[in-house]
């Protein structure tokens, strides 16, 4: 069976082992069993060979790339550069020879990183041997021949010869050097394959000095990443385990530089004193299994479908980027933390379209971390690095109450995409918040907190005690059983209040011309649905208005510490700081003159410009005139004709 590229580069990675805690080791191909690692401390040469458990005459040898800091590497490095050589790669020849002299049946093929890739790319032409490469070194000239340098491939074959090693073992470094001497420049190369990530520091350093064929790079979306950053075998590895993991760069383009924030996961992998596991290799680690330790769990592969999650259909609809970082930082703890089960993603779609949904506490178990300076991190960094800072964008009002009841709230349903979000709750308390489209959301059997945010929304609380904030819009909140707060917002909101509902609070933002537009509809059941709008008469000197419908029902408004409206089941709806003319209702001190019979109405406030009008039972025909008037067209089938101004109208809705 064909090596695969991604086992190459998990081989390739591998062979990081010096410079690294184990922790940080890329992981092993599952099928091939490892032999005859080296270490050379004084020339920094690092090697481990591969041996396909399936058919064992199968053999990669992967060469180690640099280490951090100014090591023994970077002598090689410069050496092979410049066309000069250097003592690793004579090393890397004597280790391929013992390797081969140990299975001389074997099909022998070389791979590395970096430095690595560039020892495993001289070989591969040397010896004639396949090899497949990852974010080559530029070692171009140290395999050509020309008159500024030594012959790099002749002092190896003459210092292979010192050593001992018969012409016979080195005839496929004879014939390379004939073959250039013949043909030039550098033959076989095409045993070569050089694979790299865009951007990465030695492609963009030197485009013109890889060996071989170079397949076309691995794209990404936009980073303010450093080149160096970018030449992560680690990174590369992963974006040949999943593709779609590269893929999701171009639409999260936050997501490369918050894998690589210190102030998130990204510990130095090459850090060996007090190491700490960094993300990248830490979900490479697990998507391929670390034998002996444990199985491949898929975990990149579930990192990136929440990922997609988060992007939603087409690209991300979510308008504030804090919002976008905060989903990602939040599936990053979740995986970083292995607070999922095996085959388990953060995200999920039950009970919800146009959104995603999860459990908090699969995050962190609070919200916050009580003591955010003690070095142990207990609460969820997404919320404090971004999510707060999304909440700023919502109204100091609103904000209070969401921030206030947020730690106690585990199920999270978000709107993303570019549609709206339908969502149902269940038996765990939530947190409902829609995007800027026209999204549906119902609570669940717990007390739980529903934001409409932009367009025109439909909330209902469910059972318990809920909060409903409808953000700017005409939205529709209905409360359900429990004592709610509901909070319009900006628009003309309708409230909805059923019999059995409780006590529900009110809080409705003003608008520029100081009014509250909204509208309160009463359903005292068995069909008898209306608007508690019009004119309210108060009783002689107190602070008690009621209005006597058609139906005779009575609705009573009372001037208390709030204002009150009182039902027909002895529930109250607090209006809060309502104000004369707010929700359609009017306070009178007497009973306006209606007639039933009469044809028309007109309304004769000239004081103040404005007029409250009630037709009564009858057929009516109303005329405000100019001035913001409000008309209840009671019983019958009645014309208005509301005049100029900014005019309220009701009809008597009855089911």
């Amino acid at each position: 069976m064909t090596t695969t590229d991604t086992e190459y580069a998990l081989m390739a990675g591998n062979a990081y082992r010096s410079t690294r805690d184990k922790m940080n080791w890329i992981s092993a191909p599952q099928g091939w069993s490892e032999f005859k690692y080296e270490k050379n401390e004084s020339s920094g040469f690092e090697a481990v060979s591969f041996q396909n458990t399936a058919n064992p005459n199968e053999i990669v040898i992967s060469f180690a790339g640099t280490g951090s800091g100014m090591n023994q590497d970077w002598w090689a490095n410069c050496g092979l550069v410049t066309g000069f050589g250097a003592e690793q790669l004579l090393q890397a020849a004597e280790y391929y020879l013992q390797v081969k002299a140990l299975n001389p049946n074997a099909t022998i093929t070389f791979t590395g990183h970096s430095l690595g890739g560039g020892l495993a790319a001289l070989m591969g032409v040397f010896f004639n041997k396949q090899a497949v490469t990852f974010d080559q070194a530029p070692f171009l000239l140290s395999a050509e021949k020309n008159l500024l340098n030594p012959d790099v491939a002749a002092t190896l074959r003459d210092d292979l010869l010192l050593k001992g090693y018969s012409e016979t073992l080195l005839i496929d470094l004879y014939n390379f050097l004939e073959t250039r001497t013949l043909m030039g420049p550098i033959p076989n190369s095409n045993m070569v394959r050089a694979i790299h990530v865009d951007g990465e520091v030695l492609s963009v350093w030197f485009p013109i000095s890889i060996i071989g064929l170079q397949t076309p790079p691995l794209t990404h979306g936009p980073t303010d990443l450093s080149s160096t950053n970018l030449h992560s075998q680690a990174l590369l590895t992963a974006f040949m385990e999943n593709d779609q993991f590269r893929k999701i760069t171009f639409k999260l383009t936050d997501l490369l530089g918050m894998i690589f924030d210190s102030n998130l996961y990204y510990n130095d992998p090459n850090k060996l004193i007090d190491p700490k596991r960094n993300f990248l290799e830490n979900l490479v680690r697990h998507q391929a299994g670390v034998q002996g330790s444990f199985a491949a769990d898929g975990m990149l592969d579930r990192f990136t479908t929440d990922l997609q999650l988060i992007a939603g259909s087409g690209s991300t609809s979510m308008s504030d980027a804090n919002m976008t970082k905060a989903l990602t930082a939040f599936a990053m703890q979740a995986y970083y933390d292995n607070r999922l089960a095996v085959g388990e993603t953060l995200f999920d779609t039950e009970n919800i379209t146009g959104g995603l949904h999860f459990d908090r506490s699969k995050v962190a178990g609070m919200l916050e971390d009580p003591n955010p300076n003690d070095g142990n991190d207990q609460g969820v960094k997404g919320y404090t690095m971004y999510f707060k800072a999304y909440l700023e964008t919502i109204p100091a009002e609103d904000r209070t109450f969401i921030e206030a009841m947020l730690p106690e709230l585990l199920d999270w349903f978000i709107q993303t995409g570019n549609g709206s979000m339908t969502a149902t709750a269940g038996d765990q308390r939530a947190f409902m918040l829609g995007g800027s489209g026209n999204d549906n959301l119902t609570g669940g059997s717990q007390a739980d907190v529903l934001v409409g945010n932009g367009g025109t929304d439909m909330l209902s609380g469910g059972d318990s005690y809920d909060i409903l904030i409808g953000g700017e819009g005409n939205d529709i909140l209905e409360g359900g059983t429990g004592d709610d707060i509901l909070l319009g917002g900006k628009g003309m909101d309708a409230y909805t209040w059923n019999t059995g509902d409780g006590n529900d609070s009110i809080i409705e933002e003003r608008e520029s011309d100081g009014k509250i537009h909204g509208i309160i509809r009463i359903n005292n059941g068995a069909g008898n649905e209306f608007f508690a709008a019009g004119g309210f008469i108060r009783e002689g000197e107190s602070d008690i208005w009621k209005m006597t419908r058609s139906d005779g029902t009575v609705l009573t408004l009372v001037h208390g510490s709030t204002w009150q409206l009182a039902l027909a089941d002895g529930s109250t709806l607090d209006l809060g700081n309502f104000q004369d003319g707010d929700f359609g209702i009017n306070l009178l001190a007497a009973i306006p003159e209606a007639s039933n019979s009469a044809p028309s109405v007109q309304g004769t406030n000239t004081e103040v410009g404005n007029a409250w009008i009630n037709g009564g039972a009858g057929n009516d025909q109303m005329d405000g005139g100019a001035g913001d008037d409000v008309f209840s067209g009671g019983g019958g089938s009645d014309t208005i004709f509301a005049g100029g101004g900014n005019d309220d109208i009701f009809g008597d809705y009855e089911a």
